[in-house]
This record gives structure tokens, C-alpha cells and sequence, in this order.
């Protein structure tokens, strides 16, 4: 459910909408699948894969991590970015609270610390404030701010001299 839920007016739920419908078409191993998009008693939902590892987020818990580890990583993620943008899709709030480990195969006899890099798959989540490229009904106003702050591009605040 939206987090307006029932005091959402068409303003919030048209882009919920139309956001879900251009994430569900999305299918990748790196990307939480949505099965359905729907409305009910008057709220939309979206039904997704279910993700049992919880979030990168929670599993970093600020601890540096192994170059090797961290590169595997990225690299998977950095595939998935690239697929969306392939279909016109950006983002725009991607971190690590944003990306859900999904748990696979046994950990190895004697874990390491960082055992959970080998038996996780990287999830990105969260389209919420995705844009289509190719929309423009989706115009995102001039000057609004879109994400999470800390995790945003930064840009050029001043000019050079």
C-alpha cells in the first residue's frame, strides 16, 4: 500500500500506478519482481516477490566490507541499473536500504564474516519515484527534489571563476 493509503488523492496514486506498471515490466534476477498492481476497497497495492534476507541496509550495519565482496556487489547491481536505463527507466532513489538480499544455498562450514556476499542475490526495490524516460506526462518539476538526499547525485553549486 501507498503511504497515504486511504487520504491519497489521484495526484499520488496515478504515478503509484503508472510507477508500478513500468516496474513490473522490468524482469530481472537482480530487480524484485511485482506480480500484480491493483486497487482494493478503494487503495492501490502492489503484490512482489517475496525477499527473505532483509536489507543490504541492515546487513552492512556500517562495517566495511572486502574489496572482492564489494565489487561482486556492485558489479550485480550496476547490471541491473543498466538494464532499467536500457528500458527507459531511472531510478532516482537507489541505496542500500533499497536493496533486499534474497538468501540462497547453505553457508559454507565455517562462515566468514562476510559468508552472506556468497549466499545472497541482490535485490533492487523500490520504484517508487522511478521516471520513464521516454513520459513526458511524468515531468518532474523544475527544482523538485526527488530521493534521498544523501544518496542523491551531487551538482555543480557554484559556477567557476
Amino acid at each position: 500500500m501507498i503511504l497515504a493509503g486511504e487520504h491519497a488523492g489521484s495526484e499520488t496514486t496515478g504515478p503509484f500506478s503508472h510507477r508500478g506498471q513500468a516496474a513490473a515490466r522490468l524482469q530481472h534476477p537482480n530487480i524484485v519482481q511485482i506480480y500484480e498492481i491493483g486497487e482494493h476497497q478503494g487503495r492501490p497495492f502492489l503484490c512482489l516477490e517475496f525477499i527473505d534476507g532483509g536489507s543490504l541496509s541492515h546487513k552492512l550495519n556500517h562495517q566495511p566490507q572486502s574489496a572482492q565482496g564489494s565489487a561482486r556487489l556492485v558489479e550485480l547491481l550496476a547490471r541491473a541499473v543498466h538494464y532499467t536505463h536500457q528500458r527507459g527507466i531511472v531510478h532516482r532513489d537507489l541505496k542500500p536500504a533499497n536493496i533486499l538480499l534474497a538468501t540462497q544455498g547453505e553457508a559454507p562450514v565455517a562462515p566468514t564474516p562476510e559468508h552472506w556476499l556468497l549466499t545472497t542475490i541482490p535485490k533492487i526495490t523500490d520504484f517508487g519515484l522511478a521516471k520513464q524516460l521516454q513520459d513526458d506526462a511524468g515531468q518532474t518539476l523544475s527544482g523538485a527534489v526527488m530521493g534521498t538526499p544523501c544518496y542523491m547525485a551531487r551538482s555543480k553549486l557554484r559556477k567557476d571563476p
